[in-house]
């Protein structure tokens, strides 16, 4: 993708040299996960082609571990706690910088703990049978139910 940025068109009017900052961008993956996982980013940030390389990014992870990243492609930021948290990406050429915040990207759902479950109804009859009588056989691709 090729763009002018701006900043090029001001300067060049003004009869400056024109000068091409990054424009931020950036995709994250996992966008929804439970809490205690983690989230991989990759710098999706563009320059005009005329342009100096991007050489620095500076990362924001809001709610994750850690809370800051200077690498381009970070991952394995940990969301420890239930929420939605932003992120922002500001990545640095010789010529400037540009910043994108991405607000609520990333859902990190709170731990439900599993539930026990100790009794169970058999077929339409309404039956209850409890855990204490009852035992669970895999035979082949069949599952044979055992009670007492």
């Amino acid at each position: 993708m090729y763009y002018l940025n701006l900043n090029t068109i001001l300067n060049q009017s003004a009869g400056g040299a024109p000068t091409f900052a990054p424009e931020a961008d950036f995709i994250g993956s996992p966008l929804s996960l439970n809490q205690n996982n983690t989230v991989n980013f990759t710098d999706q940030s563009t320059v005009d082609p005329l342009g100096p390389a991007i050489t620095g990014w500076s990362w924001v992870f809001e709610g994750g571990t850690p809370a800051t990243s200077t690498l381009q492609n970070p991952t394995g930021i940990l969301y420890p706690t239930d929420g939605t948290y932003d992120v922002t990406l500001t990545a640095t050429n010789a010529d400037g910088s540009g910043s994108k915040t991405k607000q609520d990207y990333i859902t990190v759902l709170a731990y439900v703990p599993p539930v026990a479950i100790d009794e169970f109804r058999s077929g339409n009859y309404g039956t209850v049978y409890t855990q204490a009588n009852v035992s669970n056989e895999i035979v082949g691709n069949y599952s044979t139910i055992y009670y007492s």
